[in-house]
């Protein structure tokens, strides 16, 4: 099995696909945020290192590094993104450990605003969706020996009832042979409806089914929206149901906001998933997951690829 080291690992998301694909074992998990990191070890039974990646000298050998750096710099939810934001640096962490252990492959996770930011240096890079830290950040990967990807996913394609966008950069070191394919594209458009249209539950603490108390007023982008049962839902943000939260439109019973499960559903989680920490930070910790179905799809681009460039039988 390939051995993964998971870099900003949140609640587990992306690692969902990974570690229930037998072709992979999880060896390093980390992650800054407490309430993630028990989230974490209460549903994959891996106690994650908490702590700034920063402060963190070294990990174990692996064969695949996987992470959704930090994008609060980044993403375009954000007014304030800049290049010069501290947490955009974080990254270089990333770079620092593929240089440190040299894994095999890496797969790295971020927001549709990263391919915008800097500006364009060219027509040719504003055609392409190229702006000047996307290219700086490629080159940097490329220094660090790999052959390097880049796609931006339509993650709606991928059995995911949500309208949100993810940029996926995927690196395969310049001594292995080994081409990225990227996944097929289900195109099966899931509703709003398959997702929570068997919901209310009767109310759980252990699911979490629960929301805020106060009324809706529908204003501001990313904002109080109107869901429809019929469309994909918006992109789950880190306010979730709370102030700013979308509100599902023509709820059988009541007209309100998402609560953690309905968004946990919207982001494919499991039922049997469950959370950690105050509501606030659950529906943080769901606004900065990547969608389980999505990672189920990412989890087999290496699956069959050989490990350090043996010549032995793919694992």
């Amino acid at each position: 099995m390939k051995r993964i080291a998971s870099l900003f690992a949140g609640c587990g998301g992306l690692d969902y696909g990974f570690y229930n694909n037998p072709a992979y074992t999880h060896v390093f998990v980390n992650d800054f945020d407490k309430d993630a990191c028990s989230t974490y070890e209460r549903n994959f039974k891996i106690k994650p290192t908490h702590g700034d990646i920063k402060e963190i000298a070294d990990i174990p050998d692996c064969d695949l590094l996987i992470g959704g750096f930090p994008c609060q710099g980044f993403s375009m939810a954000n007014p304030y993104r800049s290049e010069s934001d501290t947490r955009n640096e974080l990254y270089l962490e990333i770079l620092r450990l593929l240089k440190l252990k040299k894994p095999s492959y890496f797969l790295l996770e971020n927001v549709k605003g990263l391919l915008n930011m800097g500006g364009y240096e060219t027509k040719e890079d504003k055609k392409n969706h190229m702006g000047k830290v996307v290219k700086a950040i490629l080159s940097d990967l490329e220094e660090c020996g790999y052959k390097v990807k880049l796609k931006l996913f339509d993650i709606k394609n991928y059995d995911v009832p949500q309208k949100r966008q993810r940029v996926i950069i995927a690196g395969v070191r310049n001594d292995i042979e080994f081409e990225v394919k990227w996944p097929e594209p289900s195109n099966v458009e899931l509703s709003l409806h398959h997702a929570i249209g068997d919901l209310p539950l009767e109310y759980n603490p252990e699911i979490q089914h629960v929301g805020t108390k106060h009324k809706c007023t529908v204003t501001g982008y990313l904002g109080n929206r109107e869901l429809k049962w019929e469309d994909p839902a918006p992109t789950i943000t880190g306010r979730g149901g709370g102030s700013g939260g979308p509100v599902i439109h023509n709820h059988p019973s009541l007209k309100r906001r998402l609560t953690v499960r309905e968004c946990a559903r919207i982001q494919t989680f499991p039922d049997s998933f469950v959370f950690s920490g105050s509501i606030s930070s659950m529906y943080k910790q769901l606004g900065n997951a990547v969608p389980c179905k999505f990672s189920e799809h990412l989890s087999t681009i290496f699956a069959t690829a050989p490990v350090r460039g043996s010549e032995d039988t793919p694992l």
